[in-house]
C-alpha cells in the first residue's frame, strides 16, 4: 500500500495507534466524514484536518526568531488521496468481521457483479467518492483466506454514493466492451489514415473516436495492445519512440535560435504537436531550475492584491532607446563613459511613491511567478501557464532595470567622495595595475600561470582599452604615458611567461637544494632522538604489550613532533616529543595483544638490551647484514613478512611498517598465520645472524 506522503497527517495516524479502540472508530466516521467534504481546488491547514478528526487542535508549530505560527497549507488532490490512505490502514488496525458487521458489506468483486461494470471501474469510483474499509472476511469467502484483512463496502456508503453520482452510474453501466469485429474495424480506418493523410497519431485517434462514438482513450488503447502483439505490422509507418534528453536540448536550442518548426519537424522526425510539447518541456526544465528571490509581504496573499498591485500601469520601458543601445555596442569601449554619462542624463529620478510602487510590484511579480511554478508538471506542460510565469519574470526584470538606472547618480555621487579626480580612468588603471601585479605574482618562473588564462588574456584586453582612452582624457597629476608603459610591461611578462619551453633549471634546482637541506636537518634531529623513544617505549612494554610495535609507534610520533614542533616558544624539543610520543602509546595501549611463549621467548632480550643501544652505524650495518640474510635463507614469503613487519623497506628512520593483519590481507592469509611465518622467521635468522646485531636490529 502506498504511503501517506504528509508528514503531519503521518504523523498523526501514529499517534492514534495508542489511542482506546471505541475513540479510533469514532476517529474513522470522522476521517471518512472529512474526505466527504474535501474539495480538489482548494487548500486546507492542517489544524482544520487535525481537527476535524480528533476533535481537538493540535499544538501550534513556532518558527523563526520571533516565535510566529506557522499554518501549513494541504492542496485538496493532495489531501484527498492522502486521507483515503488514512482511512484504509485506520480500518485496518479495526478491522472487523464481516460476520459482525450490521448491515451488508460488498467486496470488490461483488460490487463490480451489482452495478455490472467492471472491477477497474470501481477502483476508479474510490477515487471519486466511494468509502472503503478493511475488514476480515471469514472462510465463507470462496476466494479468499480465513482471516485476511481485504477492502469491503457498506451497504449505507454504496447507497449515498449512488444517490451523489446517478449519472457516473449510470453511464458505468452502459459501457460495452469492444467487439472483435470493432476493433478490426478501428485499426483499419487508422491505417488508412495513417497511409492517405499527414495527420498525426493523435489526430488520427481522436477522429476514429468521433466517428464510431467511443472515448479517445479506447481508441489509441486498441492501436497500442494491437502494435504491441503485432510488431511487424504496425498501423502507423513511424512509431513514436522517446526523445533522449540530449536530442531534446539540441532541439530546444535550435528553436530558441530561431529555427522554424517545420526544420525541425523534418530534422528529427517527429510532428508539430510533439515539437511543441519538447520545447515546452524543456521551458519547463528551465523555469523549474531557475532561483527565484524575492522579498515576501503579507499584502501579497490578502485578498484582492493581485488587482491592487498589478492593475496600475506602469511603463516598463527604458529611458535609454533600443537604438542608442545598439549605437553604444557598435561604437566600441573607448565610449563607454560617454554612455554612462549619458544613461545618468536620461534616466528620471524617482520619487518615494514611484519607488515603493515599483519595488512592491517587482517583488510581486516574482512570488507570482514562484508561485505557479510549483504547479508545472513535466508530463503535462502548460504552454499558456509557462508564457504567464516567463512574462512575470521578464515584467520583473525590466522593473529592476528601471530601478538601477534611475539610482545610477547614486553611485555617481558616493563615489566622488572617495576621490579627488577625475575617478574613472585613473581607477580603471590602477585596478588594472593591481590585477596585472596579482596575475604576475601568480606566475611560476617557467611554468603555468597559477591563475585562468581568461583572466590572462582579459587582462590585456582592457589595457588597450587603457591606452586608448588615456589619448582622449587628461587627469591631473598622472603621468599617463609612464603608467600605461609599467601596465603594458605585466602584459609582456605574462605573454613571456604563458610561452612553452621556458622553463628555468636554475630555479628549479634551487628550490630542490632547500628541500633536500631541510629533509638532511629533520633526519638529523630524528637520528638523535631515538633514545628518547627506546626510553619510552621501554615504560610502556611492562603490561606485555609489543616492545617492537611501541618502538615504531614512537618512531612515527617522533616525526610527527619534528614536523610541527614550535621553537619559537621557548620549549626544549625533548620534552614536546615526550608528550607526543606518551599520546600515541595511550592510544594505541588498548589495542595491543600479548605474545606467544614461543615469541616472548626468542625477544625477552631484545626488550632489555635496546634500551642502551646508541651506535646508529651499527644499527645501519646490521640492517644491511640482515638485509642480506634474507635474501639467502628466507623463502619469498617469509621475506615479505619480515620486511614489512619490521620497517626495513624504508630508510633508516623513516620506516614502512605494515601490521600483521595487513600483512595476511597482502598474503591472502589470517592474521595468525602471518605471526606464525614471522616466528618461523625469527627463528631462522637467529641462527643466522650475531646475537647483537639480531637484538639491535628486530627493534
Amino acid at each position: 500500500m502506498r504511503q501517506i506522503k504528509n508528514e503531519n497527517l503521518a504523523r498523526l495516524l501514529l499517534q492514534l495507534r495508542f489511542t482506546p479502540v471505541t475513540k479510533r472508530r469514532k476517529q474513522l466516521d470522522a476521517a471518512e466524514k472529512l474526505l466527504a467534504i474535501i474539495e480538489p481546488g482548494k487548500e486546507y491547514p492542517f489544524d482544520f484536518v487535525h481537527f476535524k478528526i480528533t476533535g481537538f487542535h493540535p499544538k501550534p508549530v513556532l518558527s523563526g526568531a520571533e516565535g510566529t505560527v506557522t499554518e501549513q497549507l494541504i492542496k485538496g488532490e493532495e489531501l484527498l488521496e492522502d486521507l483515503r490512505i488514512f482511512v484504509a490502514k485506520l480500518s485496518g488496525q479495526l478491522a472487523g468481521r464481516v460476520s459482525e458487521q450490521k448491515e451488508k458489506v460488498y467486496t470488490i468483486e461483488e460490487l463490480a457483479e451489482a452495478f455490472g461494470v467492471s472491477t477497474k471501474t470501481i477502483y476508479r469510483w474510490r477515487k471519486q467518492g466511494l468509502i472503503a474499509r478493511k475488514y476480515i472476511f471469514d472462510v465463507a469467502d470462496p476466494q479468499r483466506q480465513n482471516g485476511q484483512r481485504r477492502f469491503g463496502f457498506l451497504q449505507s456508503a454504496v447507497d449515498k454514493f449512488a444517490k451523489i453520482n446517478p449519472v457516473l452510474i449510470a453511464k458505468a453501466r452502459n459501457f460495452k466492451r469492444l467487439t472483435k469485429k470493432q476493433k478490426q474495424q478501428i485499426i483499419r480506418q487508422a491505417r488508412n489514415l495513417a497511409a492517405k493523410t499527414t495527420m498525426s497519431r493523435y489526430q488520427i485517434v481522436e477522429r476514429i473516436a468521433a466517428k464510431i462514438g467511443r472515448a479517445h482513450e479506447t481508441v489509441r488503447y486498441t492501436l497500442l495492445q494491437y502494435e504491441k502483439s503485432h510488431p511487424q505490422r504496425t498501423v502507423f509507418n513511424k512509431l513514436t519512440r522517446i526523445i533522449s534528453p540530449t536530442d531534446a536540448a539540441e532541439l530546444y536550442r535550435l528553436y530558441t535560435q530561431g529555427v522554424s518548426i517545420a526544420e525541425l519537424v523534418n530534422r528529427f522526425g517527429r510532428n508539430r504537436s510533439s515539437i511543441y510539447r519538447i520545447v515546452n518541456q524543456q521551458r519547463a526544465r528551465a523555469l523549474l531550475a531557475k532561483k527565484i528571490e524575492f522579498i515576501t509581504s503579507d499584502e501579497f496573499v490578502r485578498e484582492g492584491a493581485r488587482e491592487k498591485i498589478l492593475t496600475p500601469q506602469v511603463r516598463l520601458t527604458s529611458p535609454v532607446t533600443r537604438d542608442s543601445s545598439d549605437k553604444a555596442r557598435a561604437t566600441g569601449h573607448d565610449q563607454l563613459l560617454p554612455q554612462y554619462l549619458q544613461t545618468l542624463k536620461d534616466s528620471p529620478v524617482l520619487n518615494r511613491e514611484r519607488e515603493l510602487e515599483l519595488f512592491r510590484r517587482y517583488n510581486y511579480l516574482k512570488y507570482l511567478a514562484w508561485k505557479n511554478r510549483a504547479d508545472i508538471k513535466l508530463s503535462h506542460v502548460s504552454g499558456v501557464k509557462l508564457i504567464e510565469i516567463e512574462n512575470y519574470l521578464a515584467q520583473a526584470e525590466a522593473i529592476k532595470k528601471i530601478i538601477v538606472e534611475a539610482n545610477l547618480r547614486l553611485v555617481v555621487s558616493i563615489a566622488s567622495k572617495h576621490t579627488t579626480s577625475t575617478p574613472n580612468l585613473l581607477d580603471l588603471i590602477t585596478e588594472l595595475e593591481d590585477l596585472g601585479r596579482m596575475i604576475t605574482e601568480g606566475i611560476k618562473p617557467g611554468g603555468v600561470p597559477s591563475v585562468r588564462l581568461s583572466e590572462i588574456e582579459n587582462y590585456i584586453a582592457d589595457l588597450r582599452i587603457a591606452a586608448k582612452m588615456a589619448k582622449q582624457h587628461t587627469i591631473r597629476g598622472v603621468n599617463l604615458p609612464d603608467l600605461i608603459s609599467k601596465l603594458q610591461d605585466f602584459a609582456r611578462i605574462i605573454r613571456l611567461s604563458i610561452q612553452p619551453g621556458k622553463t628555468s633549471s636554475t630555479r628549479i634546482s634551487e628550490i630542490e637544494s632547500y628541500l633536500a637541506e631541510a629533509e638532511a636537518i629533520k633526519n638529523i634531529i630524528i637520528e638523535s632522538n631515538l633514545r628518547l623513544v627506546v626510553s619510552i617505549a621501554g615504560k610502556h612494554a611492562t603490561s606485555g604489550a609489543n616492545f617492537l610495535d611501541l618502538v615504531s609507534e614512537g618512531n612515527f610520533a617522533l616525526i610527527k613532533a619534528v614536523e610541527e614542533f614550535d621553537y619559537t616558544r621557548g620549549v626544549r624539543f625533548g620534552k614536546f616529543a615526550s608528550l607526543n610520543i606518551a599520546k600515541e602509546y595511550a592510544k594505541v595501549s588498548g589495542k595491543s595483544t600479548e605474545l606467544s611463549r614461543k615469541r616472548a621467548a626468542s625477544l625477552a632480550d631484545v626488550r632489555r638490551d635496546l634500551a642502551s643501544a646508541a651506535d646508529i652505524a651499527a644499527i645501519e650495518r646490521a640492517r644491511q647484514s640482515l638485509t642480506q640474510v634474507i635474501k639467502d635463507e628466507l623463502d619469498q614469503r617469509e621475506q615479505y613478512v619480515i620486511l614489512n613487519h619490521f620497517g626495513l623497506v624504508g630508510s633508516k628512520v623513516i620506516k614502512q611498517t605494515k601490521t600483521l593483519k595487513q600483512i595476511g590481507d597482502d598474503l591472502g592469509l589470517t592474521k595468525e598465520r602471518a605471526r606464525q611465518i614471522e616466528l618461523i622467521a625469527l627463528q631462522k635468522l637467529r641462527q643466522s645472524l650475531s646475537s647483537e646485531e639480531f637484538e639491535l636490529l628486530t627493534g
